[in-house]
């Protein structure tokens, strides 16, 4: 049985990253033939990406999201494609940030000392090498996702399909 709640949540968010390319090309008065031509695609693929949620690879993405000069076109993507990861990765980065900004502000108030400072600037940086190894984990995450789906796809090839049947 096919779960239509998915299918039609997946649709509104892929319209949405189409609603959002198409909004920031107009603000720069540029056509879809423009787009397309500046980042290699045919124009009839920006339409479906645009106004059918048309999901592009990640290389066209990145194109797009460059030749729009907009990087929040990419995180649009990403929380499009994976919203569970992303959702996790943001609930990581704000307990950091929240258990970081509660020790900030104690260690403020009690130590104005020269070691206190040298402690608040220590608690910085562990605080800083956390975010990054969220940020790193986020984007193994997603590269391990990517190279999965990958993996689907050339599976899916009429080749593989051909050699299948042999």
């Amino acid at each position: 049985m096919i779960d239509y709640s998915v299918n039609l949540i997946y649709n509104t968010t892929m319209e949405k990253l189409g609603e959002e390319i198409r909004a920031r090309r107009q603000s720069l008065k540029l056509t879809a033939k423009d787009l397309a031509k500046k980042i290699g695609v045919d124009p009839t693929y920006i339409t479906y990406i645009e106004k059918h949620g048309k999901f592009p690879s990640p290389a066209v993405m990145k194109k797009i999201e460059n030749a729009l000069k907009d990087p929040m076109l990419g995180s649009i993507y990403l929380k499009t494609k994976y919203p569970e990861v992303c959702k996790e990765f943001e609930e990581g980065e704000k307990n950091v940030a929240d258990e970081f900004l509660r020790s900030i502000k104690n260690a403020i108030k009690s130590n104005k000392t020269p070691e206190g400072k040298k402690e608040i600037k220590r608690r910085l940086e562990e605080y800083k090498a956390k975010l990054w190894e969220i940020v790193k984990n986020f984007s193994n995450t997603i590269k391990e996702l990517d190279d999965m789906e990958k993996s689907l796809n050339l599976k899916n090839t009429p080749e593989q399909k051909n050699k299948s049947k042999d």
